[in-house]
């Protein structure tokens, strides 16, 4: 089984087309929506994808493994 991530950020179709061979893919492009995916996904994500200009908290990465 595929690792999955969280594309915490703005990425088109085909950027995230990109990781879909080797990763199950969650985007959420906003912080709102990062927020929402952790809570129910977050147990299961192994890594985080985003960028500098995104906010990504401390306190979201302490919800996951």
């Amino acid at each position: 089984m595929k690792p999955e991530i969280l594309i915490a950020a703005i990425y088109t179709p085909d950027q995230l087309a990109y990781y879909d061979d080797d990763f199950i893919v969650h985007h959420a492009p906003t912080p709102e929506e990062a927020e929402v995916a952790i809570s129910n996904i977050g147990a299961n994500v192994r890594a985080v994808v985003t960028v500098g200009s995104q906010a990504f908290t401390g306190a979201m990465m302490d919800a996951m493994p």
